[in-house]
């Protein structure tokens, strides 16, 4: 009888941390809103640098540095973005993206 209450017992200590990473990763990505406006600001400020060939000025610099590594998202051929474009740029402004984040995006 005592290794069916243990068992029991360790089955619930299981589920209950599954359960608390389970909000944890949650907690940890950003509400959709949250990216879109880092996609909104990132359209205001980089636009005009990004069709551009120099280097990013100061305020793009500023919200390349600002969006959270979450809002990346990886680039398809909807989003149309040129992605060494966008990684010179945010190397211009010293912020490196991660390599599983394809770049930052542009479209709304």
């Amino acid at each position: 009888m005592e290794g069916k209450e243990y068992l029991s017992n360790v089955l619930i200590l299981l589920v209950s941390l599954v359960l608390l990473l389970l909000l944890k990763v949650e907690s940890a990505l950003p509400p959709p809103n949250v990216c879109n406006n880092v996609a909104a600001s990132l359209l205001t400020n980089c636009y005009s640098d990004y069709i551009g060939t120099g280097p990013p000025h100061l305020p793009c610099c500023k919200a390349i540095k600002a969006a959270p590594v979450s809002c990346c998202y990886l680039v398809t051929s909807a989003t149309a973005v040129n992605v060494a474009r966008i990684k010179s740029m945010a190397a211009s402004c010293k912020v490196t993206l991660p390599k599983k984040c394809g770049a930052l995006t542009f479209s709304r």
